[in-house]
């Protein structure tokens, strides 16, 4: 009996030919077509993509603007901040290119939102605004809220141009009070620092040595030595209502009206030439030992008598007599005015004379 004799004969068939009849990956295509027979996202098919592969075959990797690319901005001024009108798609930044929009002036490196705002008129920092009061190069401002040209150094504002109610000036001493400021002329005796220079002193005469050969008025006492201490007081005050201020001089040692009996002579003004004692508008002596005109004052708005309700002149004068014995129309006690008097005499009363009114001849007030 013969049996059959069956021989099987395999081809061997190489690697890479294998793979050429198989499709590895199932993306329809085999190698060497397919640059990775691995990974089904890549084939000379396939549409190239932000990953990282070269999703096409072609040699290159996420070139182009593939799906799932995003805009990248132009970097003019390479200070790391893109032009937002200028701009690409690309998955990843090219060279001169940012992941940003913030530039807003593309040209000029110093501006960017990392940028030092400056008072130059731009948006240093691209914020939006400009000079702002955190900018550098801006100037201390101080308010004037009274308008005189002077500001209150204790209300300040930062800012590079000047803000509406401010100024640069830092001097004033009340800024409530548009008199008061740095050049204004002090007033006397009105107990404000007028011109803030840190003081209200008393006014006092701080000019030059006077000749009183130079001088425009003199007024001369009495002869002989009738008017002594002429001049030891003096007050102006618009005694007759005609809106021009009369010189009241005191002369408490005068011996006019007997020893020591004092006088006052009212000077009608305006005085503008020299003249003397004897040509007084209104001479007033007082009685022996007096010393009247050892103080003066005028008293405003006085009645014309003691309990009366009728307005009397607008003025009324009042004379210190410190040693009148038989008392006076009326008595006002000021501390101080002793000085001068007897220690055995406790106060020195002042004598107030009637409203003042034509020339009259001289007159003892005993």
């Amino acid at each position: 009996m013969w049996l059959p004799l069956l021989f099987f004969a395999c081809a061997w068939v190489s690697d890479d030919e294998a793979a050429a009849r198989f499709d590895v990956d199932n993306d329809g295509t085999t190698w060497p077509s397919d640059c990775d027979d691995a990974n089904p996202l890549v084939a000379p098919t396939g549409a190239e993509g932000c990953d990282g592969l070269d999703n096409d075959c072609d040699g290159a990797v996420d070139e182009g603007a593939p799906a799932g690319s995003d805009l990248a901005w132009l970097d003019a001024d390479g200070d790391g901040f893109g032009d937002p009108f200028t701009s690409v798609d690309s998955c990843l930044a090219p060279e001169g290119y940012v992941k940003n929009a913030e530039d807003c002036d593309d040209s000029d490196g110093a501006i960017s939102p990392d940028g030092q705002e400056l008072c130059d008129e731009q948006d240093n920092d691209c914020d939006g605004d400009i000079d702002e009061p955190d900018a550098q190069g801006t100037s201390t401002w101080y308010a004037d809220r009274d308008d005189d040209g002077y500001g209150d150094v204790t209300v300040t504002a930062q800012a590079c141009t000047q803000p509406s109610g401010y100024v640069f000036d830092d001097t004033d001493c009340d800024d409530a009070d548009a008199a008061v400021r740095p050049d204004a002329d002090e007033v006397c005796n009105d107990g404000l620092d007028n011109n803030c220079d840190g003081g209200a002193p008393e006014c006092v005469y701080e000019g030059p040595t006077l000749n009183v050969s130079t001088l425009d008025v003199m007024i001369s006492g009495e002869s002989g030595t009738s008017s002594v201490n002429f001049g030891l007081t003096a007050r102006a005050a618009d005694l007759n209502g005609d809106g021009v201020n009369e010189l009241i001089l005191g002369a408490d040692s005068s011996k006019a009206g007997g020893t020591k009996s004092g006088a006052v002579y009212i000077f009608k003004g305006p005085i503008q030439s020299s003249t003397e004692a004897d040509d007084a508008w209104i001479t007033l002596y007082g009685a022996p030992n007096e010393y009247l005109g050892y103080g003066l004052a005028v008293l405003p708005n006085a009645r014309a008598g003691e309990g009366s309700d009728e307005p009397g002149h607008e003025v009324a004068l009042i004379m210190g007599a410190p040693l009148a014995d038989d008392g006076a129309t009326k008595t006002w006690a000021k501390p101080g005015c002793s000085t001068r008097q007897p220690s055995s005499r406790a106060r020195a009363p002042w004598r107030v004379t009637a409203p003042i009114g034509a020339k009259t001849p001289p007159t003892v007030l005993a």
